[in-house]
């Protein structure tokens, strides 16, 4: 069985796993990712994390797939600048940990990463387009289109929730109005109820300190009859239903695979979207594609990056 390294880089944490081509991860764990000790700290790391546990695993492994925020400079093989990794613009990450680790590395967007596990080990291994979502405080999206991972003309296409569905809408963290993330993300909820909770002084959400409102409270409000918070929790399905409905238009795909925080609201919640794409989606393109969630848990991050090795042995 081949097997390849995941590493998920975060701006907190860094996860990493030892993954076969089943989807099995032989050895895995994570560390601090420590990035205001700069870009040379983080990569000798990541290079003793993953050598460690290549040599814990006792597995031979070809090569060690990273996944990142932010855009990819690809020819450059470095990380355009993330909103938790300042000063890496410059940085040959790929170039580094090929050095320092002696194995062949892959660098790619953790979106894209992401999708890609989606395709080689999740709810998309039987499908030739994918859309895939990460649902949190963002929205984040990958797109795996006739067999191939696309990155569009300089390798930071998919930016999906920034699509605009309402030009006059709520202000997003882009700095542009109405974009698919300010209405269907943690960010964007928030954004929502700081502009509009004055006029319901009567909901729970008024209890609340801003920082603290999300989807899932959100939710767990609107169950228990809060009128406000079902109000912004129904607005949250319709737009949702808006968004993927012009992805499945634009893109036809075989499956629309949703991941994130945002999906533990449950099957009726999923349920609600599925209903308003079929209302705003044309009938030949719904009626072959799935709307499901992940099955990667917790994991979907280094299975992701260690898929992107594994896809390019």
């Amino acid at each position: 069985m081949k097997y390849a390294a995941g590493l998920d880089l975060g701006g907190t944490n860094i996860a990493g796993g030892i993954v076969g081509e089943d989807g099995t991860i032989a050895a895995g764990g994570s560390i601090k990712t420590h990035a205001d000790r700069g870009p040379d700290h983080v990569i000798r790391s990541m290079g003793d994390f993953v050598l460690g546990m290549i040599e814990e695993s006792g597995k031979e492994v070809a090569s060690i797939g990273i996944g990142s925020p932010g855009p990819i400079d690809h020819e450059k093989g470095s990380i355009c600048e993330a909103p938790n990794l300042h000063g890496w613009g410059e940085t040959p990450v790929l170039a580094k940990m090929e050095e320092y680790t002696g194995y062949e590395c892959v660098l790619e967007n953790d979106a894209d990463a992401a999708c890609m596990g989606e395709k080689l080990f999740g709810a998309g291994r039987e499908c030739d387009t994918i859309v895939h979502l990460t649902l949190g405080t963002g929205i984040g999206g990958g797109l795996f289109i006739n067999g191939r991972l696309f990155r569009g003309g300089k390798g930071s296409g998919a930016e999906l929730g920034h699509m605009v569905l309402n030009a006059d809408g709520y202000r997003c963290g882009c700095g542009r109005k109405g974009c698919f993330e300010a209405y269907c993300s943690d960010a964007g909820i928030r954004t929502q109820v700081k502009e509009e909770i004055e006029g319901y002084p009567d909901s729970e959400c008024s209890r609340f300190d801003i920082s603290e409102i999300n989807f899932k409270l959100i939710r767990e409000l609107a169950r228990k009859g809060d009128v406000y918070a079902e109000k912004v929790y129904q607005r949250v399905v319709r737009y949702f239903g808006i968004g993927i409905g012009n992805l499945v238009n634009i893109f036809n795909p075989h499956a629309v695979i949703l991941s994130g925080g945002m999906i533990k609201a449950g099957e009726e919640f999923i349920q609600g979207i599925r209903d308003k794409v079929f209302e705003e989606a044309f009938d030949s393109m719904v009626g072959d594609c799935r709307i499901c969630v992940s099955t990667l848990g917790d994991n979907a991050g280094v299975l992701g990056a260690a898929a992107c090795a594994l896809m390019n042995q």
